[in-house]
């Protein structure tokens, strides 16, 4: 169980588990709930890499509650509508990679979040995501487009970055938003999966 952030600070660091399926690390709390905050714009992830090189994370599964809405959800007055919408179901980003270098994720699961993974920040090169399963309880409700829940981000500034092997796993209503997200150069996504669960 895990109840706080994690925050990479060291260089040369392996977060592993024994296997995907025998190392489950539960996130019972949302992120506002850790900070005390109450605010539907708390993005802060779960797993910070941050500023650093050949660091990984592997073998394991990052599981948040199952919920149909996010507790304590408040709507920051500066909020506009799709924000709102944005941050309403729930869900937190997972793990964050930003001005990171030469650093993986592999044969990762991940369960409930808004927004699994992001690769962001100019400086950030050279990431693998290899293996990762992404996935929600079958009750989560569906949003409309534009309501977020983003699978993989690589954003803006990242180069360098290979998706392998992908597996977005929804209901069979499809949140349109959880898909990639590619605003990056010289990088690659390949063997990507979005098959509806009933």
């Amino acid at each position: 169980i895990i109840d706080e952030g994690i925050d990479f600070t060291k260089n040369f660091v392996i977060l592993r588990g024994e296997s995907r399926d025998n190392t489950i690390l539960f996130f019972p709390k949302h992120m506002n709930e850790i900070q005390g905050t109450r605010t539907t714009k708390n993005d802060t992830p779960f797993i910070t890499f941050f500023e650093g090189e050949h660091r990984g994370i592997e073998n394991l599964s990052l599981i948040l509650r199952d919920e149909q809405k996010g507790t304590g959800y408040w709507q920051d007055p500066d909020c506009v509508k799709e924000c709102a919408l944005h941050w309403y179901y729930s869900g937190e980003t997972m793990i964050e990679m930003k001005n990171e270098q030469n650093s993986w994720m592999r044969d990762i699961y991940i369960k409930n979040a808004n927004h699994a993974i992001k690769i962001v920040g100019v400086g950030t090169t050279q990431i693998s995501i290899i293996n990762v399963v992404l996935d929600q309880f079958i009750n989560r409700k569906v949003g409309s487009d534009g309501d977020g829940h983003m699978g993989v981000k690589v954003g803006d500034g990242a180069t360098h970055v290979l998706v392998h092997n992908l597996w977005v796993r929804m209901p069979s209503v499809p949140d349109k938003g959880f898909v990639p997200d590619l605003a990056t150069r010289y990088s690659y996504f390949q063997s990507l999966d979005a098959s509806p669960i009933d």
